[in-house]
């Protein structure tokens, strides 16, 4: 274990240019190592406020357990009066260059498996599938190979205010604009509102984003959130979860998935769990549908997260929202703040 937190400290400071230092955990699960993580980690002022986590790409194929220890971590980082931001990195987490096919890659990164293809409750598995996107893919020496490193130019960040969490969800992006890579990009604002009252709508966001020093290129008001779902979306969604629905008569067999077998019987979607959330649900569509009409070209997306209460929401459904408002999009920040304000007035 010194071993290995030597060399990830070297990595910190030399490759990545991270000033900071590593600590690493022990624990029986991913969901005890991280809330060790988080109760113990920075000093005073210095504790970090922030989890940030990589999306679950396999989540339809890893056992039950898996999705409640990552789901029930999201709500631990609340606990702990934490803001909680998952990326969902279509691609992964490198850009492999175009001329280098699978067949010539270095044998390390060839010789990966999909993540997808792993069914056994791993920790280490568990925490490679939230990095990787199709394939888990080594990280390539060389920062340009990695997501999000090159050269300045000018890009396109999309942010969909949704829901007052604080103010992270806005502040995020504007952070981001300080790095180099994103120095040039430009940021559109999205957020809900009423046709009949569109420009006052406007004026008054252009105003509040005045007055916490943040200048959007462009503010749009979008009228149509609480519509009704595509029938296609519905569709997608339906057979996203059909492997975890209780009451399809080809799983209630026992011939089903893995899923079924496991004892959490809580965590599984019924007909009442999808009537008492069917709003909630086809607003994570529509929420998609938006952003694919809006920002299907944008260099990255910022869209609150959703959040339910603790035990009220399956596992399984709740990831299956997230997975649907990323669905078919450019790499996505879903961000949710601890309610705390993070932005100040400007006076």
């Amino acid at each position: 274990m010194k071993d290995s937190q030597m060399a990830n400290q070297a990595y910190l400071s030399t490759t990545a240019g991270v000033k900071g230092i590593y600590k690493p955990t022990q624990a029986l699960s991913f969901g005890e190592g991280a809330v060790q993580l988080m109760s113990a980690a920075g000093i005073g002022k210095l504790t970090p406020n922030v989890l940030m986590l990589g999306f679950m790409h396999s989540w339809k194929e890893r056992a039950i357990s898996d999705m409640c220890s990552y789901y029930n971590v999201i709500h631990d980082a609340f606990t702990y009066n934490m803001g909680v931001v998952i990326l969902h990195a279509p691609a992964g987490l490198t850009k492999t260059p175009e001329s280098l096919s699978q067949s010539n890659l270095p044998k390390s990164v060839a010789s990966k498996k999909s993540p997808k293809k792993a069914k056994k409750s791993d920790n280490k598995k568990l925490m490679s599938c939230c990095t990787g996107g199709g394939e888990d893919i080594e990280l390539l020496p060389g920062g340009d190979e990695l997501l999000f490193t090159g050269i300045t130019k000018e890009r396109v960040i999309d942010v969909y205010w949704l829901f007052d969490d604080g103010g992270l969800t806005l502040l995020l992006p504007y952070l981001l604009t300080l790095r180099k890579y994103w120095s040039k990009a430009k940021i559109r604002l999205f957020t809900p509102g009423r046709e009949d009252q569109l420009e006052r709508d406007q004026i008054q966001v252009s105003t509040l984003c005045k007055k916490f020093r943040i200048s959007p290129t462009d503010v749009q008001i979008l009228t149509t959130l609480n519509k009704k779902p595509s029938d296609e979306s519905k569709a997608r969604f339906k057979e996203m979860i059909r492997p975890f629905r209780v009451d399809v008569e080809e799983n209630s067999s026992g011939d089903g998935p893995d899923h079924h077998t496991d004892k959490i019987v809580d965590d599984v979607i019924n007909e009442d769990t999808l009537t008492k959330f069917a709003k909630k649900t086809n607003r994570q569509l529509r929420i998609n549908e938006l952003i694919k009409e809006h920002s299907a070209k944008s260099d990255l997306v910022c869209v609150t997260l959703p959040m339910v209460r603790v035990g009220s929401c399956p596992a399984a459904l709740y990831m299956a929202w997230l997975d649907a408002i990323s669905h078919d999009l450019p790499p996505v920040l879903m961000l949710r703040g601890n309610q705390a304000s993070v932005l100040t007035f400007y006076s």
